[in-house]
């Protein structure tokens, strides 16, 4: 979790100083490419145990390998999450406290 946290601080900091850069097509030219590894640093930071209205690594392991698809279209309501499940699980493999 702890080097999730890491990376998910550095993505912060590219995105910050591609801001700074004053790029053409404004805003959206500086984070639409960053989205994806945005999500992969929220998905590798996540606690592991529930922290108020938080979801948790081990709620992401249990629908990213769930074979029921109404839990999986909540979870991305939820989260906003744009990775398919695939995806997903490769992330989640990532961190050592993975069960799979």
């Amino acid at each position: 979790m702890l080097g999730g946290k890491d990376f998910a601080a550095e993505i912060q900091d590219w995105i910050n100083m591609s801001r700074e850069l004053n790029l053409p097509g404004g805003e959206v030219a500086v984070t639409a490419p960053w989205k994806g590894l945005e999500e992969v640093g929220w998905v590798l930071s996540l606690p592991a145990e529930l922290m108020g209205d938080d979801v948790t690594f081990g709620q992401a392991m249990a629908v990213a390998w769930s074979d029921g698809e109404e839990g999986w279209r909540a979870w991305v309501e939820r989260t906003k999450m744009r990775m398919g499940r695939e995806e997903l699980k490769g992330v989640l493999k990532r961190r050592a406290d993975c069960w799979r």
